[in-house]
């Protein structure tokens, strides 16, 4: 069932994206597909956005994970680790294909997230006048799992970085410069 987050201004609609275009060179298999209690964690991930998005999205290899019936977004950024597939989300967002007021990326390895944890994160950032929501704990900040809203600005932003950094040149999302 899924739901939409209450926010400051009524309801609020979440997308979801899941990033799954990683080597997996330190596990030596796809992590996406290793089963948690019998369960792949990419259909896990998949099952718990949709859960508290209205919309979930795959940022990986075109084809790559098409069995499990979600759309799937091509990393535009393969081989730069999740800052690349973030990056990747929030032009998808931008270009309006997702139409969320706010954008909920993680990644595809995160076994232990919860429902309920996802669901007061979106709860938060919805209630928030910040445009990126970072969870953070003791042990730090958790990069892969990031509440972006207000997508248009974020991108916007970062597409002037990288042509102003790149010229042109599919190089790295984080500029030369």
């Amino acid at each position: 069932m899924k739901q939409r987050v209450r926010g400051a201004k009524g309801e609020t609609e979440v997308t979801g994206y899941v990033l799954a275009g990683g080597a997996s060179t330190r596990l030596g298999r796809d992590k996406a597909l290793v089963e948690v209690g019998g369960t792949p964690m990419l259909a896990r991930m998949i099952e718990l956005l949709g859960g508290v998005t209205k919309q979930v999205k795959l940022v990986a290899a075109p084809g790559k994970y098409s069995a499990f019936g979600v759309e799937t977004i091509e990393d535009q950024w393969p081989g730069e680790g999740p800052l690349g597939g973030i990056i990747t989300a929030l032009e998808d967002a931008a270009e309006g294909s997702a139409n969320g007021e706010w954008n909920l990326i993680v990644s595809c390895d995160m076994p232990f997230l919860t429902r309920e944890w996802l669901g007061f994160v979106c709860e938060r950032a919805t209630k928030s006048k910040a445009q990126v929501v970072l969870p953070h704990s003791a042990s730090g900040t958790a990069l892969r799992l990031l509440a972006n809203g207000r997508s248009g600005e974020v991108a916007l932003r970062i597409r002037t970085r990288r042509a102003q950094s790149n010229r042109g040149n599919r190089t790295s999302p984080l500029g030369s410069s």
